[in-house]
This record gives C-alpha cells, sequence and structure tokens, in this order.
C-alpha cells in the first residue's frame, strides 16, 4: 500500500513539474495543431525518441527558431522546421502538425478576422458596365467589406464572358486557411456555379497557368444558400487564393461574378 503510495505521488510531482515548464516555455507563444496532417518537405532537425506531442512542441518553443514541427507518435519521431512558410503537406494519418504564432501573430489572425479585406485581387478580365449602365466589376468589389448582394450597388466583381473566368486574392503572407465565405449576386445568382477553390504560394499577377496551385474544394453546382460558408482541409495552406469556374454556363453568359469573398485562418 505504501509502495502503490509513493509511486502515486511521484507521478503528481512529474506531472506538476511538466505542466510548471510547459507554462513558462510557451509563455508569449501560441501552438497550434492539424490532425493527420504532416509536411513532407526535409526538415531541419529530427530527434528520435519523443514519446509525447507535447515533449515535441516544447523542444520546438525552446529552440526559439522552430517555428513548424511534425510529430509521429508510433515512431516516437519529433521533426522541427526552423522557417515557416510555404511547404508541401500531405493528409497522413498517425501525424499530427504543429506551429508557433507569437501572442502578437495571434492576435491579427484570429479566427474571427477576414484576412482578404481590402487585401490586392486580380481576375481574368472586368466588364466594364458603363456602356450599358451598370457598375463596373472591378475585381477589388468582392474584398471592399460590402455585402450588398444587389450588382447594381456596385460591389460585385463581374468578368467578362470567357472559358473559365477566374479570380485571385492576395492575402499578403502565408496562412493556414479555415474557411471561405462567398456571397453572390441576388439577380442571375445561376450563373455562379461549379468552381474550385485553389491555394499557392506565388503568383506573377498576371497569367495563373504559370502557378502551381492546390485544389483545395471543388463545387458542384450551384449556391444553395448565400452567403455560401465553405470549410476547406486541414492541409490549406498559401498566400493566394483563386476561385475560378471549371464548367461553362451553356444557356447564360459565362462569366465570373463575386459580390464579397471573405477568408478567415485558423
Amino acid at each position: 500500500m505504501e509502495i502503490e503510495l509513493i509511486k502515486a505521488c511521484i507521478f503528481f510531482l512529474l506531472f506538476v513539474k511538466d505542466a510548471f515548464s510547459t507554462q513558462i516555455l510557451t509563455t508569449g507563444v501560441t501552438v497550434k495543431a492539424r490532425m493527420s496532417v504532416k509536411i513532407t518537405d526535409d526538415p531541419d532537425e529530427t530527434i528520435m525518441k519523443i514519446h509525447t506531442w507535447n515533449h515535441c512542441m516544447l523542444l520546438c518553443v525552446h529552440k526559439q527558431t522552430c517555428e513548424e514541427f511534425n510529430y509521429h507518435g508510433d515512431s516516437s519521431r519529433c521533426e522541427m522546421y526552423t522557417t515557416a512558410g510555404c511547404k508541401n503537406f500531405d493528409i497522413s494519418t498517425g501525424w499530427r502538425l504543429g506551429y508557433i504564432e507569437a501572442d502578437r501573430q495571434r492576435n491579427t489572425t484570429s479566427r474571427n478576422i477576414n484576412v482578404a479585406l481590402n487585401k490586392p485581387t486580380y481576375q481574368s478580365s472586368t466588364f466594364d458596365g458603363i456602356a450599358y449602365g451598370s457598375p463596373t466589376g472591378f475585381a477589388a468589389n468582392a474584398v471592399d467589406g460590402g455585402t450588398n448582394t444587389e450588382y447594381m450597388s456596385g460591389s460585385c466583381t463581374h468578368t467578362k464572358h470567357e472559358p473559365n473566368p477566374w479570380w485571385i486574392v492576395d492575402l499578403g503572407k502565408s496562412y493556414y486557411i479555415d474557411r471561405i465565405v462567398i456571397w453572390n449576386r441576388k439577380t442571375k445568382a445561376h450563373r455562379l456555379h461549379d468552381f474550385s477553390i485553389d491555394t499557392a504560394c506565388h503568383f506573377d499577377g498576371v497569367n495563373p497557368d504559370n502557378t502551381n496551385w492546390t485544389r483545395q474544394h471543388l463545387h458542384v453546382g450551384t449556391l444553395d444558400v448565400n452567403p455560401k460558408v465553405m470549410p476547406l482541409p486541414n492541409s490549406a495552406f498559401g498566400r493566394f487564393v483563386k476561385i475560378e469556374k471549371t464548367v461553362p454556363t451553356v444557356t447564360d453568359q459565362n462569366l465570373l461574378t463575386l459580390c464579397e469573398v471573405e477568408i478567415y485562418v485558423v
């Protein structure tokens, strides 16, 4: 009985020690995790015989130069990366990705802050509505903060009639993206259908075909609600986000109109 009591006391003291150490080492930073996701690039450092994700996390935080890490429980493997940014990711069972944010970064990347607001935008073409007595559908209209879904309000984008029209926003830096909210136009809402959402780390500002995009979501058909909230997979990461129509419109003009695009990060 006394031996069991001693063992219990030792376990409790070790638990308190670990908890206290965690609090000290992680003060001023936030550590976020992505389940079943790993970075496939070569790590800057690999440490074996690390038996918990928390231990791997503490090693990364304590190192100070470490910004991201992979952890695999079955192999007790901790892989650390000294720079955060655009890397290759894979959905992989048993792995858990962690990344570090300083408190000052966390305050500006809240899940409730639209990081696309007033950011630079591009689109395949721009419909000049002046000749038709309607507003011009500038690409920037989709990130002006206005959610009026009437096209005549002047707060929606509008490309010309063309194959696979697209729209791109530059978030200014790379993020892990949680969800995208799309506000469609109220009249002629059927024009927005069958489109993809892709992310990338680089874009030359001219031709999206020169960029290696990663498909994050493929929407089939029209939108059933307005606005439409689209959660993205755990591995969604990038600086540039592209929305592109994938199936031409047969009965109407093949163009792309977006009244607002909101992007929220993890």
